[in-house]
């Protein structure tokens, strides 16, 4: 899997989309998690589904907002 990051309201957010065809399904992590902790069910459903994993600002490949974009 190779991962991708675009920028969303001045923050960088790794992602990734597994698949090629199928609904989409998107998994979020909690927080103090990455995206790699949905691999099995990712590794389940990348078959025959789309699925989309991302890491929080400030998790994982994400990178830490700016004390002025801070959640």
């Amino acid at each position: 899997m190779t991962t991708s990051k675009l920028t969303a309201d001045g923050v960088e957010i790794a992602y990734e989309v597994i698949g090629l065809s199928g609904p989409w399904v998107t998994f979020s992590h909690s927080l103090g998690c990455t995206r790699q902790m949905w691999q099995p069910q990712i590794q389940a459903l990348a078959g025959r589904c789309r699925v989309l994993v991302y890491d929080l600002p400030g998790h994982g490949e994400s990178a830490v907002p700016s004390a002025r974009g801070s959640l």
